[in-house]
């Protein structure tokens, strides 16, 4: 082998090596995008309705504590109150209450996903047009929750407000409603 041919195979051998280098910092730099793409795609809870939640996540049974007893008055400092039908709290279905909550709430299970759970205690909100420095929409508070319990779906006419729990039956979210 000449002299000649011994500094081409070594340029070769140096641009194989360059090559393969480009190669992996192109990959590492696709899978850093791809990861960062599904970490910032996840879903506004804000903008998620039931059915889109009902998608994420595996079904389990939770209870729900629900607030049974309508404001004591409509004015405007009942806003930030709890209304007849808001989910006040979501626990696991093996969670015990307490004797004061069994008598001032109603108490039920449900079949929904850890995602429903999560949206389920999110505030009623508006956006106030403003934006923040990251470009996104402030929001302002209009009710305590943004989805209730119809308890018409379920039996309870609008005249009960007696706390109780309800442990024989099993619901689904379709008694759930978004409110406006």
């Amino acid at each position: 082998m000449t002299a000649n041919m011994k500094k081409h195979a070594k340029i070769l051998k140096i641009a194989i090596i360059f090559l393969a280098f480009l190669i992996l910092l192109g990959a590492g730099f696709l899978a850093w995008r791809v990861f960062l793409k599904n970490k910032n795609s996840e879903p506004d809870n804000n903008k998620l309705t039931m059915a889109a939640a009902s998608k994420i996540g595996e079904i389990a049974t939770h209870k729900l504590l629900v607030q049974i007893r309508k404001p004591a008055d409509n004015s405007e400092k009942s806003n930030g109150r709890y209304e007849r039908g808001d989910v006040v709290l979501v626990a696991p279905a093996d969670h015990g209450f307490s004797d004061a909550e069994k008598a001032g709430f109603l108490i039920i299970k449900m079949e929904i996903t850890p995602k429903q759970a999560e949206i389920l205690t999110l505030a009623l909100q508006k956006d106030n047009g403003t934006e923040d420095p990251k470009q996104n929409p402030l929001r302002e508070s209009i009710k305590r929750r943004k989805f209730y319990l119809d308890l018409a779906a379920i039996g309870i006419s609008d005249d009960e407000e007696k706390g109780r729990e309800i442990e024989d039956q099993v619901f689904k979210w379709d008694v759930l409603r978004e409110k406006n």
